[in-house]
């Protein structure tokens, strides 16, 4: 598969958190997730909208290396660049930092 661009990661990724995501983790979780604040696009904050949680950072991180075909290095799980999808594609989207991503120096 090659690499996405932009608005096809940005519209996946979306998809999946606004959809998926919900249903992941249900039964670890043991109770419902708080219903999240408005609607989801790139620029939506999305721990403090409650569209992620700390649980369903895990499903989101595992679904972002495989839709970019990826492994992010520990050293680069920041809360800065999972704010919002946009930092998700700005941090490891654009091929030329994708592929530091994958092989870091």
């Amino acid at each position: 598969m090659s690499h996405p661009e932009q608005d096809a990661f940005e519209s996946t990724l979306v998809a999946f958190i606004r959809d998926e995501l919900p249903t992941l983790g249900a039964r670890e979780r043991g109770k419902k997730r708080r219903e999240p604040e408005g609607t989801i696009d790139a620029e939506t904050l999305l721990f403090k909208s409650g569209y992620v949680d700390s649980l369903g950072f895990i499903h989101l991180l595992a679904t972002i290396e495989e839709i970019l075909e990826i492994s992010i290095p520990e050293e680069r799980i920041v809360m800065r660049h999972f704010r919002t999808v946009r930092a998700v594609w700005e941090a490891f989207g654009v091929p030329r930092v994708a592929a530091r991503a994958s092989h870091p120096c």
